[in-house]
């Protein structure tokens, strides 16, 4: 009896022994699966957070900035053909690669107030309404609202939604952009591009440079009208959108293009820079041919068309008449 008990015993622990020697390989399994699980993840998790480092690191790389001196500031398009020319020769502007809106300057905040490369145009041309009220030799019988003085050479000019106007008895008549004018604000429209490595401002024909030298602004600034600038712009909390308008000949007021105050820079007026490009011209430009060579004119400027990629552009040239 005494070893019959004993034997049992033995069975027992011989199972119980079995059962934990099973459980114990188990858990080592279990283990060991969840070990490889968790490097798995882990290596993944590390692709991920290193991508994440190199976007963040990208994004400290992108320059912000934007100050004014007396009083200053500044905006790239779609390209189009003045009016209803015929295509394009296909080609490639040679001088100095102007690009409206590239790189350097689209990577800057104060340069996204101005028109990006692909809406210039679209923006230049939203105030079409106003067209027939701001071409030149129209006259005014009042002048626009919040206009500021521009002095030229001993001449007065008065400037207002990127138009300049002069007086003539009791009315008022638009003239070109005068060569050395400088101004406060241009256009939300405007658009930046480039001439051998020099950064101009481009809007309806008229160039510009940025300058420190003073210009005047409205007597009433804050009683500028607050408008929406276009989708590729960008207008800062702090800035003043000044929106004058005009008479037109029914006595109806007409809005003419905004301005952004930045208080970054003011702007200066040039001749055109031989070799800068724009992506639209006026529709006023004429098409004339000088020695079997097709040329878009206005104002006395000399334009060349190419065809880059799927866009016309427009290359200032010298005058192959003079």
């Amino acid at each position: 009896m005494t070893g019959r008990r004993t034997t049992k015993r033995l069975l027992g622990l011989t199972k119980v022994i079995g059962v934990l020697l099973v459980c114990l390989l188990v858990l080592s399994l279990v283990e060991t699966a969840q070990a490889k699980s968790k490097g798995g993840r882990g290596r993944s998790g590390g692709s991920v957070r290193h991508s994440g480092g190199a976007k963040s690191g990208a994004n400290k790389g992108t320059a912000r900035g934007s100050t004014r001196t007396p009083s200053n500031k500044g905006r790239g398009a779609s390209p189009d053909r003045p009016g209803r020319s015929p295509a394009a020769k296909p080609g490639t502007p040679g001088r100095g690669k102007p690009t409206a809106g590239r790189g350097g300057g689209r990577s800057h905040r104060a340069d996204k107030r101005y028109s990006a490369r692909k809406s210039a145009r679209r923006d230049y041309r939203r105030y079409r309404a106003v067209r027939s009220l701001v071409r030149v030799g129209v006259v005014l019988a009042t002048r626009p609202t919040y206009s500021t003085t521009v002095v030229v050479t001993g001449t007065t000019y008065y400037y207002a939604g990127g138009v300049y106007y002069t007086s003539r008895g009791s009315n008022y008549v638009v003239v070109s952009a005068p060569p050395g004018g400088v101004v406060y604000a241009v256009p939300t429209g405007t658009t930046v591009v480039y001439a051998r490595n020099t950064k101009y401002y481009y809007y309806g024909g008229t160039y510009y440079v940025a300058t420190t030298e003073p210009a005047t602004t409205p007597n009433s600034p804050e009683t500028a009208v607050t408008v929406q600038p276009a989708p590729d712009n960008e207008a800062d909390d702090d800035d003043t959108i000044v929106q004058s308008t005009i008479t037109d000949e029914d006595g109806e007021e007409v809005e003419l293009p905004p301005l952004i105050v930045d208080n970054e820079q003011n702007y200066k007026v040039i001749a055109p820079p031989i070799g800068a490009t724009v992506t639209y011209l006026p529709e006023e430009a004429d098409k004339r041919t000088v020695a079997g060579t097709a040329y878009f004119v206005f104002e006395d400027t000399y334009y060349q068309a190419f065809a880059s990629g799927d866009e016309v552009i427009y290359m200032v040239v010298e005058d192959p008449v003079g």
